[in-house]
């Protein structure tokens, strides 16, 4: 038995030494009951074999060095295998070990294909022989026939601009190697497949082994991401060659909820559900792989330059524009239609009272309508309305410089005897016909203290809350690039150009438009500022008695909120997702909703609300958007639609009664007899009776439709809500300017009309749909499309740079839309 022993040793000694192998092909070794086979193969030909407990079969294979890139794949498949007592395939190779079962763990593949380790692309010398050997065996007792067929890899290296179709499995992965020429640095993997149903995954290795192609393991290394029909991997010139790598999930669960390692759900077998188990065949997937290179430096530069040299033109129409404007007051003329600053006098010592007062006909009118059968200028615009001269006025009927007959109906419907004309705001408030005089006679100093919390309060959130934003948005790109995981974030992957750490420079850099016109507008609104304290300088009536009061805090916080959208939506930009949407909306939020309360203060210095108040709501506003984002359901849309209505009557209470609802337990009993009175009748205020039906009809449709369709984005229905209510006020107001026989200079009128041009372009790229943060990541690139603008901006950069033109337009129409009242005394001006 010793003896015996020791032959069986020496002999094996023998046959694995590198001289004695090639005539050991077929040597077959008994030891106990076990048996091992080695047999020689051809590369290109299919073998066959049998194998169980007591027999291991090793096939050999070698051949000679080629002088381009290449791999071996190997294609086994075996019907008698089971899950119980898979067969295993153990590949030995120069550069690593690669092995795998059949079946498949978990699933009932038959089929297997896996590339092996490539040698060494050419690189070693010629005409040296290469080998590998491949092991089969398994643990049953029975024994399972299989066949097996190593080949060369088919069309391993990717060339530029020629696509390459692969089918591709669960069972069967493929990877190709892609290497850079010598003048291309930057280049975009693009593959794209007509199936969406089921979910892939593309990968980007570096060269080395072993190579990373399993769903269990693929994303390991290199950068990835899961597809349904599209995804592009955007790769920089860090070393000269890399893999590229396919594989099918088993699956789709990933792809559907983009939960990373998600398993099948759970209450249905898996062999019903033909595209996460069964036969191979059910869940192949056929994909295009294209290679394509990116835009040059020079063409980096150029995709730079043009946005800032077109924004840039805005200033230079502004400022020679101004500088227009300057010349033709210098030479004693009055600028163009008043545009940017009017000015009414050059003449300190000229008294202004008379030709201020001087007015056409209509506004007679409009003082009779008001005032009774009272001649214009009868009250002196410079002083109070003296009610005591009014009561002795009744014996001769004279009245301040002129005559009124005290007696008249028209007298007494429109004025009280008493004092508290002028000091209850529940009397000169409610009036019937109310004019600009009663909704400014608050001081100047105290509206100036109130108003300037807007911009300051706005710069103070604006810096707290960019900070921590910036940080966080940082931290997303470092863990993007180390990790390689590119569903962390929500790009155009067909339009996404990289520069230094960002990986979608362009969608950061569009947003320069509302940097720049933002400072613009603030500009503007400074040079109107100081030209408006030089007027009243010279002539302290036209503060007092004249025109709109001009308050520019709120226009100081707009310009400040169009810079910081621009900041925040470029911090959205670097990495888009669920988690920091807030940061892309806040500020449009803030935008709108600035807008509205500036046109509403035009008209209601007095009444208009606190900064405080205001910023309040805005927080409100954002929270709600969070909610409604991450913990959207029927029972929260239902209770935002309560939330909503409840909040337009209280509003609308307001409103119509000009902030005499006060806030407390009886309000709604209050309103309701109120508005029953008002709506059963005839309403006393006509026109903002008719604007807040009108409104609530509009937001009562929003909230209905919310809890009806419940719809994915709320972010953006939250959005919308506040832009069609600001665009319904601004066109009532409007309206009401022209149906009081009001003018709209040339300049509000052309910036209007453009405002409206650029907000309809604007949206059509808006509604383009290229990425979608409320689906998976592979859902969302189902919508990724190629650049539309120089080869480096795509439809959502051009949105932003429409809205900021949109943004700045409507800002300098609400900025000039009253300029026609500059000369027309505040008696004069009705309230709507």
């Amino acid at each position: 038995m010793a003896m015996e022993q020791t032959c069986s040793f020496l002999l094996c000694i023998l046959c694995i030494s590198e001289y004695f192998l090639p005539i050991c092909g077929t040597l077959v070794l008994h030891e106990s009951s076990n048996i091992l086979e080695y047999r020689n193969a051809s590369m290109g030909h299919t073998v066959n074999g049998v194998v169980s407990q007591h027999r291991e079969q090793v096939w050999l294979y070698s051949w000679i060095n080629k002088t381009e890139p290449y791999a071996v794949r190997v294609t086994v498949e075996s019907q008698s295998a089971n899950q119980d007592y898979p067969l295993l395939f153990v590949a030995r190779l120069q550069r690593g070990v690669v092995s795998w079962p059949i079946p498949v763990e978990g699933f009932n593949y038959n089929l297997v294909s896996r590339t092996l380790c490539p040698f060494s692309h050419g690189i070693t010398q010629l005409n040296r022989s290469e080998a590998i050997s491949i092991d089969v065996s398994t643990s049953s007792q029975k024994p399972v026939n299989y066949s097996l067929k190593a080949m060369f890899a088919d069309k391993f290296q990717l060339s530029m601009n020629t696509p390459l179709t692969v089918t591709v499995d669960p069972a069967q992965p493929v990877y190709f190697l892609w290497r850079y020429p010598k003048e291309v640095d930057t280049v975009v993997i693009k593959a794209e497949s007509k199936d969406y149903k089921l979910c892939a995954i593309l990968s980007v290795q570096g060269t080395t082994c072993p190579v990373y192609d399993l769903a269990r393991n693929v994303e390991f290394t290199g950068h990835f991401q899961t597809m349904t029909t599209k995804a592009a991997i955007t790769l920089e010139r860090n070393q000269t060659q890399f893999y590229v790598v396919l594989i099918v999930k088993s699956s789709d669960e990933e792809c559907v909820s983009g939960e990373r390692f998600a398993e099948p759900r759970t209450g249905e077998p898996v062999s019903k559900d033909p595209h996460s188990a069964g036969p191979s065949s059910q869940r192949q997937k056929t994909v295009t792989i294209t290679v394509k290179s990116t835009l040059s430096e020079k063409d980096y530069v150029t995709a730079i330059v043009a946005p800032v040299l077109f924004f840039g033109s805005f200033y230079i129409i502004a400022f020679s524009f101004l500088l227009f404007t300057w010349c033709r007051q210098k030479r004693g003329r009055k600028s163009f239609s008043s545009i940017l600053m009017p000015k009414e006098s050059n003449n300190k010592d000229a008294p202004i009272s008379a030709p201020l007062r001087t007015s056409s006909s209509r506004r007679s009118r409009r003082s009779r309508d008001h005032y009774g059968s009272t001649p214009q200028g009868i009250f002196p615009i410079n002083e109070p309305l003296d009610t005591d001269s009014l009561e002795h006025s009744e014996n001769d009927h004279l009245v301040t410089g002129g005559v009124m007959d005290p007696s008249s109906k028209d007298f007494e419907k429109h004025y009280d005897m008493l004092h508290d004309i002028e000091v209850e705001k529940d009397v000169y408030r409610l009036r019937t016909s109310l004019m600009l005089t009663d909704l400014a006679k608050k001081e100047k100093k105290y509206l100036k203290k109130k108003y300037r919390h807007y911009h300051w309060n706005l710069l103070l959130i604006a810096v707290f809350y960019a900070l921590p934003v910036v940080q966080l948005v940082i931290t997303y790109q470092k863990v993007l690039n180390f990790s390689g995981d590119e569903d962390i974030c929500y790009y155009n992957f067909f339009c996404a150009h990289p520069l230094g750490v960002l990986s979608a420079f362009n969608n950061v850099f569009s947003n320069i438009g509302y940097i720049m016109l933002g400072f613009l507008f603030l500009l503007l609104v400074l040079r109107r500022d100081r030209q408006h304290k030089l007027d009243v300088a010279e002539n302290s009536e036209l503060e007092k008695n004249y025109g709109i009061p001009q308050h520019y805090a709120i226009f100081y916080a707009m310009g400040l909120a169009l810079i910081m959208e621009g900041v925040l939506s470029g911090c959205y930009h670097v990495c888009p997702n669920n988690s920091n949407f807030q940061f892309d909306t806040s500020f449009m939020y803030i935008i709108t909703c600035l807008g509205v309360v500036k046109l509403y203060q035009t008209r209601h210095p007095d009444i208009a609300a606190n900064a405080h108040i205001v910023y309040t709501g805005f927080a409100a506003i954002i929270f709600i958007a969070v909610i409604g984002v991450v913990y959207s359901s029927f029972a929260f849309w239902t209770t935002f639609a309560i939330i909503h209505i409840f909040g337009c009557l209280y509003l609308s209470s307001q409103i119509y009664y000009m902030g005499r609802v006060k806030f407390d337990a009886g309000m709604f009993a209050r309103v309701f007899v109120l508005l029953r009175y008002d709506c059963c009748s005839c309403p006393v205020y006509k026109d903002r009776m008719l604007l807040l039906v009108i409104a609530n009809a509009v937001n009562w449709v929003f909230a209905i439709y919310g809890v009806a369709a419940t719809p994915n984005d709320f972010a953006t229905y939250l959005l919308a809500i506040l832009i069609v209510n600001g665009i319904l006020y601004l066109a009532f107001y409007v309206i009401m300017k022209l149906r009081n026989k009001e003018r709209l200079l040339l300049f509000p009128s052309v910036t209007l009309c453009l405002t409206l041009f650029c907000w309809i372009l604007a949206l059509v790229f808006f509604l383009s749909h290229l990425t979608s943060w409320q689906k998976s990541p592979a859902r969302s690139r189902e919508g990724n499309k190629e650049c539309v603008l120089l080869g480096f901006y795509d439809d959502h950069d051009v949105w932003h740079f429409l809205s900021a033109c949109a943004l700045f337009l409507s800002f300098l129409g609400l900025l000039t839309l009253d300029d026609d009242l500059l000369e027309t005394p505040r008696h004069h001006i009705p309230v709507f």
